[in-house]
Order: C-alpha cells, then sequence, then structure tokens
C-alpha cells in the first residue's frame, strides 16, 4: 500500500501537532509556513490536562514538561483583589493525572518542530491557492503544486485555506478588546500565586513560567523610549509607568511580525486601551 501524503498549511502549534500526530501514523507530511523560520510568537501559555494528555500520545509530555512550571494554585479576584473563587491545582493533577503547566509558546513550538523529520518543515512557503478537483485538493505555494490525500488547513485567523474553499465564509470580527501579552523576569521569590484579575471592562492576569512570569497589561511608553528589542525575551521593557496606549484599528497581516499587542481583526476603529497600573512588558502578541 503506498504511504498516504498530507499538507499542513500553517506551522503555529496546532500544525505541528497535526503533523506530528500524522507522521506518527505512518504518513509523509509537509508542513507549510510562510515566515521564514518555524517559531511562535507571544508570551506564556497554559497546558491543561487534557493538554498534556495529547502531547503525552505523541511522546512530548515528559520534553513539555521539563520546560514549563507546574502552577500549584490560582483563582479569579475581582478589582479590589478579592478572591472569588479558587483553583486546587493539586486535586486537578491528582483527578486527571497531569498538572496546570505553564510554558513559553515558542518553547512548545520548538519540541514539536523538533519531533518532526527536518524535510517535513517548508518555511517559507506562502500558498497561493487551494481548490478541490474531485478527488484531491490542488495546494499552490511558491510556483508549484502539491496534490496530497489530505490538507489541513492550520493557517490562523486569515486562513487561505478557508478563503479559497470558502469564499463566501464570514471573515473575523473585532471580539471588542485588546490583548497585551508579555514575559517578564521573576516578580516574586517562590511560592508565586499565580492569578486572574477581572475589572470593569478589562482583566488582567500572570501565571509563572519556568523563567519567570507572564502577563497581560501594557507599560506605554517603551517603544517611544527604548531601542527595538529582541523578540520573546524576558524584559523587553520592564519599569515602564502607567498611562494610555492608542490602539490602532488593526495590526499588520504579516505574521511573526513586530508589533506590541493584539486588537481587532477587521479594520474598525477599536477604542484606547488604558495600560494604568501596568509595570512589565516583552513579548509580541500573536497577530
Amino acid at each position: 500500500m503506498p504511504q498516504r501524503a498530507a499538507t499542513v498549511v500553517g506551522g503555529g502549534i496546532g500544525g505541528l501537532a497535526a503533523a506530528l500526530a500524522l507522521h506518527r501514523r505512518g504518513w509523509r507530511v509537509e508542513v507549510l509556513e510562510r515566515a521564514p523560520r518555524f517559531t511562535e510568537i507571544g508570551a506564556g501559555i497554559s497546558l491543561w490536562p487534557n493538554a498534556l494528555h495529547a502531547l503525552e500520545v505523541l511522546g512530548l509530555a515528559d520534553a513539555v514538561r521539563a520546560l514549563g512550571a507546574v502552577e500549584t494554585a490560582g483563582g479569579v479576584r475581582d478589582r479590589r483583589g478579592r478572591q472569588l473563587c479558587r483553583t486546587d491545582n493539586a486535586e486537578l493533577e491528582r483527578r486527571f493525572e497531569h498538572p496546570l503547566l505553564v510554558l513559553h509558546r515558542a518553547d512548545l513550538s520548538r519540541v514539536l518542530a523538533e519531533a518532526l523529520p527536518a524535510d517535513s518543515l517548508l518555511p517559507g512557503n506562502e500558498v497561493s491557492a487551494v481548490r478541490d478537483d474531485g478527488e484531491r485538493p490542488v495546494v499552490g505555494h511558491r510556483g508549484r503544486e502539491s496534490r496530497p490525500d489530505l490538507l489541513v488547513g492550520a493557517d490562523g485567523l486569515r486562513s487561505a485555506v478557508r478563503r479559497s474553499l470558502w469564499p463566501d465564509a464570514p471573515g473575523p470580527r473585532y471580539a471588542g478588546y485588546t490583548a497585551w501579552r508579555m514575559v517578564t523576569g521573576p516578580l516574586a521569590e517562590p511560592p508565586f500565586e499565580g492569578a486572574v484579575t477581572w475589572g470593569r471592562g478589562e482583566r488582567f492576569g500572570y501565571p509563572r513560567c519556568r523563567a519567570g512570569g507572564c502577563t497581560a497589561s501594557p507599560p506605554p511608553r517603551c517603544r517611544r523610549e527604548r531601542p527595538p528589542p529582541r523578540p520573546n525575551t524576558p524584559n523587553w521593557c520592564a519599569g515602564s509607568g502607567p498611562g494610555r496606549i492608542p490602539s490602532p484599528p488593526c495590526w499588520p497581516r504579516s505574521p511573526r511580525t513586530r508589533c506590541s499587542g493584539t486588537t481587532c481583526t477587521t479594520c474598525r476603529r477599536c477604542p484606547p486601551s488604558s495600560a494604568a497600573g501596568s509595570r512589565y512588558w516583552a513579548t509580541r502578541p500573536t497577530p
């Protein structure tokens, strides 16, 4: 029986995980990523037990756990700091066999990419068109075509796969808020308990990563007062004072570019976002 072939469009966490699952089942896979290299942007990511179960099936749970920090406790607070609910993460691990783990998105992406054959990763391959010829999908990229048995569209918010196959499908819509994500240096000595605080139309959260803290609120003057930082490193702009930053109508369409926030996904004017009370900023969020 000939080996079946799959093309995965999009080399983010979802695309790499899908490609690895197919590879482990004996499929020949290729991952098309329009960025010049396989990496992940943003800050931290929380992996709940189901995610670690999936990584266990892929044979990567131990490698990922070694790179992350286990959350021992957490919860939700109101804007005055009063606790509304509390999560017992030790009980979570007892019940579901895996903890709540926090790590950097780039670390997770790297582990997934390294588990795939190097020749299956094709960066710098932007998909120009996808069509269905009745038997197999036809994927156009960099002047050539792939005709796999299976096509996986994992190319994100402005998916070329979705746009080609379902041109009448509604596009992304602004969800009503702007998100800022970052990684800082250590904020406190262990034990460090993460939390999410809900305010009036705003929220602020900070779990603990292995090498520092992750949070989601911006200081305002980093880009104006400091030289361009190196992406995905701690302490890009720690120490900036509170203020207000106007949200642009939309962020650039190109992935993996230097930007500092996630806002509306259509060109509709966003309200300004408040940065009051924030003192730490680091990595670029996902466009």
